[in-house]
């Protein structure tokens, strides 16, 4: 007899990735945007220290502003529906 409960697995076979079972199989895009714009703040908190050149700034700086664009990109495409 067929059930009618959904499949939490979403086609993964269970077999092979034991965590699909409980629905962990997937990614947490909000979660991975998330862990990037707090990966581009700590880089920012990281420009009070104590080195005295500009170099590390500069490199920081432009660091954060990559994690940032990627993030912002990845949102927008999502919003969209461009990607999934």
């Amino acid at each position: 007899m067929v059930s009618t409960e959904l499949d939490p697995t979403h086609g993964v076979d269970v077999e092979d990735v034991p965590s699909a079972a409980w629905g962990w199989s997937k990614e947490n895009h909000k979660l991975i945007q998330i862990g990037g714009i707090l990966a581009a703040l700590f880089m920012l908190a990281m420009l009070h220290g104590n080195h005295t050149g500009k170099v590390e700034d500069i490199f920081l700086i432009g660091f954060a502003i990559a994690i940032l664009a990627v993030v912002a990109r990845d949102w927008w495409l999502r919003r969209r529906g461009w990607t999934r």
